[in-house]
This record gives structure tokens, C-alpha cells and sequence, in this order.
């Protein structure tokens, strides 16, 4: 069973791999949520877990909320332009 934390990297990257999504990389992520790429790497990719206020900025830019972001499946959510 994934762990909440393994969930919301898989969102995320599923977020990010969305063909309609304008945020189509971790540094593009970066730019948008001022979180730094080295820090989105080790959390999301390496799935140590996001802190709150980083899980809050990558909810906006995706515009989804942070629980959206932790349920099991795949949030649909609309990125918006950074």
C-alpha cells in the first residue's frame, strides 16, 4: 500500500505529465512555485515528502487542492501559466 507521501509524488508527476498542463517539468514547477528544483527532486522524485507550505504552492499552481493532492488516484486539475 502507497504511503501518502508515495501518493502525492505520483499525482504530482502524473500533474506534470498531463498533456494539457503548461508545468510539463520540475523546473518549470520551480519556476512557478519558487520551491528550489534540488529540494522538488529530493521530495518528489525521490519521494521523501513535501513540507505544508511546499505542498500548498505546487496545489495552486496546479489548481487542485492539497488533499486532492493525497488521495489515491490521479487529481484532475488545470495548471495555470506561472
Amino acid at each position: 500500500m502507497a504511503t501518502t507521501e508515495q501518493r502525492i509524488a505520483e499525482n504530482i508527476i502524473h500533474l506534470l505529465e498531463d498533456k494539457d498542463s503548461p508545468i510539463k517539468s520540475l523546473n518549470a514547477l520551480h519556476e512557478a512555485t519558487g520551491i528550489s528544483y534540488n529540494t522538488l527532486k529530493r521530495r518528489v522524485v525521490d519521494g521523501r515528502g513535501l513540507q505544508v507550505h511546499e505542498l500548498e504552492s505546487i496545489s495552486k499552481v496546479f489548481n487542485v487542492s492539497p488533499e486532492d493532492l493525497m488521495q489515491k488516484g490521479a487529481p484532475q486539475g488545470k495548471a495555470q501559466a506561472a
